[in-house]
This record gives structure tokens, C-alpha cells and sequence, in this order.
């Protein structure tokens, strides 16, 4: 029920018309926002800036992503 739900983002840096086939995941909001805002994103923080999806098409591939869903639906990619 939870994997497979389209991410959409636009803004400044955000080249339009991008399609990334990876997966990302909602622990990567954070970092994309602070990166975002000019914020150093913390080492210790889960999750990527997404903006590394925008110039290395394997930035999210080349790491595992956990999604659970509830009534026991869980999921690594």
C-alpha cells in the first residue's frame, strides 16, 4: 500500500521534467528541506538530500529502503 506512491517536487533547483526510477523515501524530506534552505544537514540524520537524485541518477540506488505499511506489510528494496 505504501510503496510505489509517486514524489513529486518542483522549486528552485529542481530540473523540470526529471523522472527518477528510484526508490526515495519520506526520511529524505528533511535533508532535501535543509539543503534546501542552505542548512548543513547533519550527518547523524537519517535519509538523503534528494538533490543528489538531481546530478547522480544512482544517489538513492545505491542504498536499501525500509517502508511498513501496518498489519505486518513490510518491505526492503
Amino acid at each position: 500500500a505504501v510503496a510505489r506512491v509517486p514524489m513529486f517536487a518542483c522549486g528552485a533547483g529542481v530540473p523540470s521534467g526529471l523522472s527518477y526510477p528510484d526508490p526515495v523515501s519520506l526520511v529524505d524530506v528533511a535533508p532535501t528541506f535543509l539543503r534546501a534552505a542552505g542548512v548543513e544537514v547533519p550527518a547523524e540524520l537519517d535519509g538523503i538530500a534528494l538533490q543528489e537524485c538531481f546530478t547522480r541518477s544512482s544517489a538513492a540506488a545505491e542504498r536499501a529502503t525500509y517502508c511498513f505499511g501496518g498489519d505486518g506489510l513490510d518491505m526492503i528494496t
